[in-house]
């Protein structure tokens, strides 16, 4: 091997799944970051059954998983994807409001106030939350608008 690394910190599916798979035999540690459960885990099927098994087995191998969400963290302990001994749960990748403070809107209009939620457009992403919160708040503040932006995930 060409390379040699003591430790890799990885995220997302196929990178967690993947790297550690590869790694299996390797003296490398590694440490995964699990930020969503992903449109794979998130339904019954086949493919949610599949990918927990190779969760297992490539979970095996690390030294660590971090989550983002309480949520997440309690899905891989209960289908047994890892032990809770290894799991650590951190606050998210958002921002410290405490340490960086709100600037006005540089908007001239500063009567409107204007939400955007740029993500794909799945329902694992809280769409539909996020149109349900945006009715009830435009009842009750008329000139807020709300955006949204991304793109549609197909399968086909």
């Amino acid at each position: 091997m060409k390379y040699k690394f003591d430790i890799v910190l990885s995220y997302t599916a196929k990178p967690n799944i993947y790297g550690n798979l590869g790694a299996l035999f390797s003296p490398t540690k590694f440490i995964n970051t699990v930020n969503g459960l992903g449109s794979g885990l998130a339904s019954d099927g086949w493919v949610s059954k599949i990918m927990r098994r190779l969760y297992k087995v490539a979970f095996r191998k690390s030294s660590a998983v971090i989550f983002q969400n309480q949520d997440d963290r309690d899905y891989f302990i209960l289908h047994h994807i890892v032990d809770q001994s290894k799991t650590y749960l951190v606050n998210g990748s958002g921002i410290d409001l405490q340490e960086f403070e709100q600037k006005k809107n540089f908007n001239e209009d500063s009567s409107t106030m204007k939400f955007l939620l740029s993500a794909r457009l799945v329902k694992e992403k809280g769409i539909l939350e996020y149109i349900a919160a945006a009715t009830e708040l435009k009842k009750q503040f008329p000139n807020v608008k709300f955006y949204l932006c991304g793109l549609i995930e197909v399968t086909i």
